[in-house]
């Protein structure tokens, strides 16, 4: 699964980690990214080079395990993480946030089940929970 990480990879932040890091492919490249949150969201390469678009800020710490997936249905990943300000943030691929993104939530660390339209639709609504 990582080829190309044969040595230990140091990936510094402007800050603490407090949650498990996530491993998905974001760009669609067939290649994973190592995605965590600290003093921002941070997206790296294997190679140690960040993906292009990140990191990004909050209002403060991303304090919860980044989650990953198709959102929206365009068949493109995107990022949602707990931020300490009471916010869930959600991101796309290329560190842009998304529309309507974030949402109040009051905590970043308990679960939260939210309801997303698949294409603008009333039918099949998909449920994400964090």
């Amino acid at each position: 699964m990582f080829p190309n990480l044969t040595n230990h990879l140091i990936l510094p932040t402007g800050g603490y980690v407090s949650a498990q890091v996530t491993i998905a492919d974001l760009d669609g490249d067939g290649q994973p990214e190592i995605i965590a949150g600290s003093d921002a969201l941070y997206v790296w390469r294997l190679d140690g080079r960040f993906l292009s678009g990140f990191p990004v800020q909050g209002r403060n710490f991303f304090a919860s395990r980044p989650a990953v997936g198709d959102l929206d249905g365009d068949g493109q990943n995107e990022i949602l993480v707990g931020c300490d300000d009471g916010h869930l943030y959600g991101f796309d691929s290329s560190g842009g946030l998304l529309p309507g993104w974030p949402i109040k939530t009051a905590c970043y660390d308990s679960k939260l089940c939210l309801r997303l339209p698949t294409n603008g639709t009333k039918r099949g609504k998909r449920h994400l929970c964090w």
